[in-house]
């Protein structure tokens, strides 16, 4: 007879498996409530990605190249996902409007699910990279400890407050 816990990490690998480059030995895909019930967890996983660029800013390194450090293994270990989003909202925000407004929202929908980047999702990345590194050259060492669990918050409520813009999510 095998023992079960009746509290499942479940929801919690499948958080970090989907905001992390770790990816969490699961044997199959989260039902549609394990991936709600996820969205708990989004916080937590936040503070532990905001932990490695921590301490790189805590190392004594020049503010400039700590910065850049810290920056480069936040964005490795949250897997540059939200990255990728970002590149893909850039360039279905500045797709040149069509004629009719349902064409437009089509063709947004259609750039947002196309895997290439084009020219603004990559100025977008650009730009935010270094908004992001100019934070770090003068935030205290422990800002992404209060950034990486706030930003996943975020997500978490902007998941329950917008309706998915398409049926299949």
């Amino acid at each position: 007879m095998q023992y079960r816990s009746p509290v499942s990490l479940r929801p919690l690998l499948l958080a970090a498996g989907m905001l992390t480059a770790v990816r969490a030995p699961l044997r199959a895909k989260g039902t549609e409530e394990e991936l709600r019930s996820a969205t708990a967890f989004y916080p937590l996983v936040g503070l532990g990605i905001g932990l490695l660029p921590a301490a790189v800013l805590l190392a004594p390194l020049p503010s400039l190249m700590g910065a850049v450090l810290a920056l480069a293994v936040w964005t490795v270990a949250a897997g540059a996902s939200l990255l990728d989003g970002w590149a893909h909202c850039c360039d279905a925000a500045f797709a040149p409007p069509l004629e009719e407004e349902e064409a437009t929202r089509q063709r947004r929908l259609a750039i947002l699910r196309d895997p290439r980047v084009g020219v603004f999702g990559v100025a977008g990345v650009a730009l935010l990279l270094l908004a992001k590194w100019s934070a770090l050259v003068y935030a205290p060492p422990l800002a992404p400890l209060v950034a990486a669990p706030v930003a996943r918050w975020t997500l978490v409520h902007t998941l329950r407050a917008h309706p998915p813009p398409r049926r299949d999510g």
